[in-house]
């Protein structure tokens, strides 16, 4: 079995004259050795004779494996890498050609989303594909495969599918670039009035939304509560490959109000003794952080510390997180007129 472009030699031995045929695909039709670069799968055919005049005949059964390979018309083809490289416009609409015989061709996809046969395949990629065309030569059958990765230019990302975060806070949001040139231009901007977006976590350094420029730099996001989507834009000016073409990607960006939170700024113990700790308001859940905790989870818990520490109270709310510090001071000192333990705070 060969290849449709492969060669092979054959030696043929016990005779004294040799003829093959047929003659497609040989270098000579005389002689005990003969080079065959068969085109399809053929049976070839040698005669030998001997001194005596009888011949016998001997068979060669080759099989050739189609070979075929995808022929794009439209975007930039690189095939001097493997799989070959198809770039694509956003929205281009190209078509694929199984170039080299075969009775039968299927076009698919790792998952399926394309899974079709034809000698040709029309598609408008969305989004970077690896196609694979699958030829067959059902007389023999032998099969043979390539492929060819499409890619969508330009073609940027945003890192999250989601954020959640607090109302006026700075809440970073990363870009990234899959596909594109020297000169593809970004821009940012969200779909909800009130919001901002920044360059940095800085109130005096907005970005000016919807306006292209050379950077996808991370962007920081302070706003009020509320839901709202965040894009990210990407075109190449160029008047050579994809001009004016713009693809994007976005975020949707969840934000809610800080829970209140209220936790007594100080207090104190005898050393030796323990403390009740304990904080009010709006969170779902209270985390204390601190030494000495008997408990560390809920609104009201107990510490026993051996000196003056601080103690800090987190309470979240859908994702939102709000936070006061307790300082805990241990007195050492006891007695007073009437005998009795006093601490006072």
């Amino acid at each position: 079995a060969v290849s449709k472009t492969s060669s092979f030699t054959a030696v043929a031995s016990g005779a004294l004259t040799y003829n093959w045929n047929p003659t497609y695909g040989l270098n000579a039709i005389l002689g005990n050795s003969v080079t065959l670069t068969p085109r399809q799968s053929r049976r070839y055919f040698v005669i030998g004779a001997g001194s005596t005049g009888c011949a016998r005949q001997a068979l060669i059964q080759t099989t050739v494996h189609p070979q075929v390979t995808i022929r794009p018309f439209g975007g930039s083809l690189r095939s001097d890498l493997y799989p070959p490289i198809l770039s694509v416009c956003q929205g281009q609409t190209i078509t694929l050609l199984a170039d080299g015989a075969a009775d039968r061709y299927r076009w698919f996809t790792a998952d399926e989303s394309i899974n079709t046969e034809a000698p040709s395949l029309t598609l408008t990629p969305a989004d970077n594909l690896l196609i694979t065309l699958e030829a067959t030569d059902q007389t023999l059958p032998a099969t043979s495969r390539t492929s060819l990765w499409i890619r969508v230019y330009p073609t940027v990302s945003i890192e999250q599918d989601d954020l959640f975060g607090c109302a006026n806070t700075f809440l970073r949001i990363n870009g990234s670039l899959k596909e594109g040139g020297a000169n593809t231009e970004y821009a940012w901007d969200d779909q909800q009035p009130g919001n901002k977006l920044y360059e940095k976590k800085n109130l005096s350094k907005p970005i000016t939304e919807g306006q292209f420029s050379k950077s996808y730099d991370p962007v920081y996001f302070y706003g009020p509560s509320g839901t709202t989507d965040v894009r990210l834009r990407a075109r190449d000016p160029d008047y050579g490959f994809c001009p004016g073409q713009e693809n994007d990607d976005v975020v949707r960006v969840h934000i809610t109000n800080a829970p209140s939170l209220s936790a007594p700024a100080s207090a104190c113990l005898i050393s030796g003794g323990s403390v009740t700790l304990s904080a009010s308001g709006s969170p779902s859940s209270y985390t204390w952080i601190g030494p000495a905790l008997q408990n560390a989870i809920g609104p009201v818990v107990t510490a026993s510390p051996t000196q003056t520490a601080t103690y800090t109270v987190v309470g979240g709310s859908q994702q939102c997180c709000v936070s006061k510090q307790v300082t805990v001071n241990v007195e050492t000192y006891q007695a007073s007129c009437d005998g009795s333990t006093y601490c006072y705070g």
